[in-house]
């Protein structure tokens, strides 16, 4: 009897034993079960994460590629504008020059000028007086031709009192009959230029001072 239950309880206690496992085990496959299904659909999670994140990381890399690109377009434009700048900053150092040099040569033909002109009026001056000059020689000439006109009238009455004379002595004048051939070159020029004095080979005039 006693034996009987020491078995009893032994074969009792080794299925409590084995109901214990199979619950154990059991439960042991539920919790796998539900933490693989759990991982799972973490795992599709974070797929889905690391999809969207490639997905954004690709758009950063274009974005980043376009600002790239952008900002290479930006430092060909600086660059541009810089080297147009330095092109108007030569241009305008050039334009600087030029109007200094034109400003120079300005100046030196202003100079000219003013030395022209100063030497316009000096030959202004001079033909001025050259002119007065003229005008006093033109008046002076008048004056002598006048003289001359009243010194050949005045030989012309001496010759012909010479003649009247030599005539009327019964001699022979030295000077023609009825006249010099001074008076008859003297009828002939005053016919023709009023301004020639005749000329008489065989009579020497007494020397005249210079007439004023």
């Amino acid at each position: 009897m006693g034996t009987s239950l020491v078995l009893y309880g032994s074969h009792l206690a080794l299925m409590l034993l084995v109901a214990y496992v199979w619950v154990g085990s059991r439960r042991k496959r539920d919790l796998e079960r539900t933490l693989a299904s759990t991982l799972t659909i973490e795992k599709e999670e974070l797929r889905e994460k690391s999809t969207a994140l490639d997905r954004r990381n690709k758009e950063l890399e274009l974005i980043l590629v376009e600002a790239e690109a952008e900002l290479r377009r930006g430092n060909l434009e600086f660059v541009g504008v810089r080297a147009k700048e330095r092109e108007a900053n030569d241009t305008v150092v050039s334009l600087s020059r030029a109007i200094a040099e034109q400003v120079v040569t300005i100046s030196d033909l202003k100079a000219k000028l003013n030395e022209m002109e100063t030497e316009r009026s000096s030959w202004a001056h001079q033909i001025h007086l050259l002119i007065q000059d003229k005008e006093d020689l033109v008046v002076r000439s008048q004056r002598r031709q006048q003289k001359v006109l009243e010194l050949q009238d005045k030989l012309s009455e001496c010759y012909a009192r010479l003649n009247r004379r030599c005539t009327y002595d019964g001699t022979r004048s030295p000077f023609g009959l009825w006249g010099s051939p001074l008076t008859a070159a003297y009828n002939d020029t005053r016919r023709s230029s009023p301004h020639d004095v005749p000329q008489n080979p065989s009579y020497s005039a007494p020397a005249q001072s210079p007439l004023k």
